[in-house]
C-alpha cells in the first residue's frame, strides 16, 4: 500500500511541476519583471529585503537566518529570487549571494527557518520548503509566504493559517498577517 501511495504521489508531484514548468513566468510578485528571464536565472535581479516595520534587511548565516542592519552591498544580505511556478502570484525560491543556499522553512530551527543546501526543481521535482509565494501588488512591497505551509492548511489537522517570514522580534516565520508590517519585506533591487 505504501509503494502505490509512494508511486502515485511522484506521478502527481512530476504532474504537477511539468504543467507549472509551460508556465510563462508572471512580470514579478505581481507585475514588475524587468530582467530577461531566458539569460537570468534570478529573473529580479540581486536583491536586498528590508522589513518594513524594523528597517533591517534579511541576512544569512551559515544555517541561521536573520536581520541585520542594511548594508549596501553586503553579500549575506542579497538575494536571488528564482522563478519555480505561478499560483496566484509567483512561487520562488531564494538563493543568498554569500553563502549559495536557499531560505528554508524547516522544523530543526527554532525559528521555523534556516538557509540549506537549494534542491533542483526541475524535471519533476519541487521542493515546497524551499518555496515561497511572494504576495504583493510588487517587489517593493511583498509578503514571503512559505509554500509549504499553504499547502498543509488544506490537510486537516493542520493550522489553517499559513506562516510568513516575520521581523518582529527576530527574523521568524509566523502566521500570516497582511496587515501587519512586519510581514512586509521591501525588496530593493541592487
Amino acid at each position: 500500500m505504501r509503494s502505490w501511495l509512494k508511486q502515485t504521489m511522484a506521478t502527481l508531484a512530476f504532474t504537477a511541476t511539468a504543467v507549472a514548468a509551460q508556465a510563462v513566468p508572471a512580470a514579478a510578485a505581481t507585475g514588475d519583471n524587468d530582467s530577461n528571464t531566458s539569460n537570468n536565472s534570478y529573473y529580479q535581479g540581486i536583491r536586498h529585503f528590508k522589513n518594513k516595520a524594523t528597517g533591517r534587511c534579511l541576512q544569512a548565516g551559515k544555517v541561521a537566518v536573520f536581520d541585520g542592519v542594511c548594508e549596501a552591498g553586503k553579500r549575506d544580505q542579497l538575494w536571488g529570487p528564482v522563478y519555480v511556478a505561478k499560483d496566484g502570484n509567483d512561487i520562488v525560491l531564494l538563493v543568498n549571494q554569500e553563502t549559495g543556499l536557499c531560505l528554508s522553512n524547516t522544523a530543526s530551527s527554532a525559528a521555523g527557518f534556516a538557509v540549506t543546501g537549494c534542491r533542483p526543481t526541475g524535471q519533476g521535482w519541487r521542493s515546497p520548503d524551499q518555496e515561497w509565494k511572494a504576495q504583493g501588488t510588487n517587489w517593493s512591497d511583498v509578503i514571503l509566504v512559505s509554500y509549504r505551509s499553504l499547502l498543509l492548511t488544506e490537510v486537516p489537522g493542520h493550522s489553517q493559517v499559513p506562516s510568513c517570514v516575520s521581523g518582529k522580534n527576530r527574523v521568524e516565520l509566523a502566521d500570516c498577517n497582511t496587515g501587519s508590517a512586519y510581514h512586509h519585506w521591501s525588496s530593493v533591487r541592487v
